[in-house]
């Protein structure tokens, strides 16, 4: 009863979690229940009195039914197939070889049906062991709460063959040492599906806080290169500006730049009833010069008289620029006659 109870129990959280190491987990207990059942005669009592057939083939069923589940239950819930492919596919055989008997039981003589399904539980105990123990190698989760079931139950085993074999006295705890037994591996196992899901959720719980940091990271160090390019290119910007301005001889500006500006201090000065001065400069002789000594001289001559324009301005509103060959022009807001 208590066994059912824990296997209806893990049976809704199967069909809440949809993990499939809870429906192989409450087979398996419902198989070890319904073969403790036929063993002690209490399902042949008040589940099947009129079939005396199937009560003979009920145990051999059940019997491969649980050792079935059992490896089913221990290939997916220590998770073997990442841990050894040999592991894995001895529980797989052994898995086929219990359906195998399960068939066969409605087939075989019972006495030999009997023989074969207790060989092959034999094998299927060794099998989850050996997995149980290489899962404890790899410090797999659950895996000592899964092997501390197993050695509860063959504990229980043991016991019952020691009292048939008259090593231990006959009474109830001996009995019944199997049935307590299962039941405790039946709990263990459920706290081992439990720890199981808890460590998972954990383990993705923290999978999420990592994931979220190192995206909050890499938003962080995005918006800090989108700052630095964004500066690199305003400053890139203004420095292409700045060229396109200027004159690449004289470093005035260049007659683009004195249009523009032009513009927006007549009509400053018109709004502000301001005067406005304009000056035309032109450099003398400048011909005999590039003639006479070369276009270096010639530019050497444009360099020097920009630099003594520049020097003669008297605020930064004041515009100086290259109008064009030896031209020269002087932008001067707010400046009117003598």
């Amino acid at each position: 009863g208590g066994m059912t109870s824990i296997a209806l129990y893990n049976l809704l959280i199967y069909f809440v979690l949809r993990d499939r190491n809870y429906l192989y987990y409450v087979v398996f207990i419902l198989s070890t229940v319904m073969t403790l059942a036929s063993q002690s005669g209490l399902a042949f009592r008040f589940l099947w009195p009129e079939a005396t057939r199937w009560n003979d083939l009920a145990i051999v069923f059940f019997t491969a039914s649980t050792a079935a589940f059992a490896s089913l239950f221990s290939l997916y819930f220590l998770r073997i197939d990442s841990l050894s492919r040999p592991l894995g596919m001895a529980l797989r055989v052994s898995f086929a070889l219990c359906l195998a008997l399960i068939v066969a039981s409605f087939i075989m003589p019972y006495h030999w049906a009997a023989i074969i399904v207790l060989l092959n539980v034999l094998i299927t105990i060794v099998v989850v062991i050996a997995a149980g123990i290489y899962a404890l190698r790899f410090q797999i989760p659950s895996a000592r709460i899964f092997m501390f079931a197993w050695t509860v139950l063959l504990l229980g085993a043991t016991v019952v063959i020691l009292s048939h074999l008259g090593v231990l006295p006959v009474n109830v705890f001996t009995e019944y040492s199997t049935h307590f037994g299962s039941m405790l591996e039946a709990v263990l196992l459920s706290l081992a599906l439990a720890e199981r899901i808890n460590t998972e959720r954990r383990l993705r719980f923290q999978a999420q806080a990592d994931a979220l940091h190192a995206s909050q990271r890499a938003n962080i160090e995005l918006e800090e290169r989108v700052r630095q390019r964004t500066v690199e290119l305003e400053e890139l910007n203004n420095r292409l500006q700045q060229l396109s301005e200027t004159d690449p001889l004289t470093k005035l500006a260049n007659r683009r730049f004195l249009e523009t500006r032009l513009q927006e201090e007549w009509a400053r000065c018109k709004r502000q009833q301001k005067p406005l001065a304009i000056v035309l400069l032109d450099v003398d002789f400048f011909k005999t010069v590039n003639d006479q000594y070369g276009h270096l001289a010639g530019d050497a001559c444009l360099e020097q008289v920009a630099k003594t324009v520049r020097g003669g301005l008297r605020w930064p509103a004041d515009v100086a620029a290259r109008y064009g060959g030896e031209e020269f022009c002087l932008l001067l807001p707010e400046t009117g006659t003598p």
